[in-house]
């Protein structure tokens, strides 16, 4: 018996629908184009009866396998859904998942879920923001198993095949090349100062503090490779490939240094380059032009209790050659984080939180319910909220890119 299933199912948006829709079947095939889904249903029995049915799916497969290849632009960030209280003031499980959206925060599509408190299960882990490969088919996010560390995992853009990265274990901040052959991540050392207990307001020193930039050949021997320094005060973390995978966009934290900078650093270890001081979270846009990233030179201070002040940042753009230094965003008071180009570089997305002025402000940071994906124009005009909800923080934005997925620039 000839199995009709995949064209009787409602196929309003599918692949398959708009391709039978614009004519690009083959037209032996398909004479005409039903105009809803009852026509489509007679079309496809039509079809099972009148001809053999794996000579028709072979004709049409390579056109329909095109057609899916680009499905426009999406987005992706991790998001964390704040527990409701239930019946017996218990509360649900905290949901952490990774998710994509259109560019008007519709259409989301879960690709990975869990919970901080599943023991056995994969989670995606908060803070840490998704990377894409260059060709928007695969991602890869920071997860953690039960009580296991941390590492990295890959994920495909329809949430299929879902490992791990080996030799990643305590991994964080993952970054893929745009060739999706290299993943650079993060490790930490962190050791607090000893203490004396008798006298517990005098350290007996041993602090140490660290943060250093690996990569690993996810299509060669598959080995991690440090590329920036341990040194207690010192921290480097990946933000961005340059499209020819030549170069890696950092932030360095020094205590030695006044505030974070971003660096360019040569993968062939010819050296590196400071470009932004006062900077962070740099990502290089599609043709490798400009980078947007966050700045701290307007010296915007968030007015916490208990002189817990804390500096925000603004959205600014700069040449890769670190000429035309430019702001995006006058949002006093807030911040802003996380900025990702879309394939087109007409756009620009971040992560946007109103900033705490409470007892406790580094909580508020952790923890952003209520935050907002925003989207604004390249030259700073037209800043539209893209998802936002009262109970869900989200961590990092990511376009993905690729022919195909570009947005046009944003009317006002």
């Amino acid at each position: 018996m000839t199995d009709v299933r995949i064209l009787t199912e409602s196929l309003g948006g599918s692949p398959l629908s708009l391709l039978l829709q614009r004519g690009g079947a083959p037209t032996d095939w398909h004479p005409a184009a039903p105009s809803d889904v009852e026509g489509w249903r007679r079309r496809a029995a039509e079809l099972a009866g009148s001809r053999d049915w794996t000579k028709a799916w072979e004709a049409i497969a390579p056109a329909i396998a095109g057609a899916a290849e680009a499905q426009g632009p999406r987005l992706a960030s991790v998001s964390l859904t704040e527990p409701a209280q239930v019946k017996g003031g218990k509360r649900e499980p905290t949901e952490v998942a990774l998710r994509t959206f259109g560019p008007d925060g519709g259409a989301p599509l879960t690709l990975v879920r869990g919970t901080l408190a599943a023991k056995g299960r994969m989670s995606p882990m908060p803070f840490d923001a998704p990377s894409w490969s260059g060709d928007g088919s695969v991602m890869a996010f920071a997860g953690v198993k039960g009580e296991k560390l941390r590492q990295i995992y890959l994920v495909g853009a329809d949430g299929k095949g879902l490992h791990a990265v080996p030799g990643t274990r305590g991994g964080a901040d993952p970054v893929l090349s745009p060739d999706g052959s290299t993943l650079a991540f993060s490790r930490s050392r962190l050791h607090l100062p000893r203490i004396d207990f008798k006298h517990p307001f005098k350290s007996l020193g041993g602090g140490y503090s660290s943060t250093t930039t690996w990569t690993v050949d996810l299509k060669g021997d598959g080995k991690p490779r440090r590329l920036t320094p341990w040194r207690n005060g010192l921290g480097n973390e990946p933000d961005s490939f340059s499209p020819d995978g030549a170069v890696l966009a950092l932030t360095k934290h020094d205590d030695r240094l006044e505030g974070p900078r971003v660096v360019l650093a040569r993968l062939d270890g010819s050296g590196s380059t400071d470009l932004v001081r006062l900077a962070s979270e740099a990502a290089f846009s599609a043709d490798g032009s400009h980078l947007a990233f966050v700045s701290y030179a307007d010296r915007d201070v968030v007015q916490a209790e208990e002189n817990h002040d804390y500096a925000v940042g603004e959205i600014y753009t700069v040449r890769s050659d670190g000429s035309e230094l430019r702001r995006i965003t006058r949002s006093k008071g807030v911040e802003e984080a996380s900025p990702s180009w879309d394939p087109s570089g007409q756009r620009i997305a971040f992560v946007r939180a109103r900033g705490s002025t409470g007892f406790v402000p580094e909580l508020d940071q952790l923890f952003p319910y209520g935050n907002a994906i925003v989207a604004v124009n390249a030259d700073g005009s037209c800043p539209t909220t893209v998802a936002s909800a009262p109970r869900v923080a989200f961590y990092g934005v990511a376009w993905q890119p690729g022919p195909g997925r570009e947005s046009p620039a944003l009317g006002c």
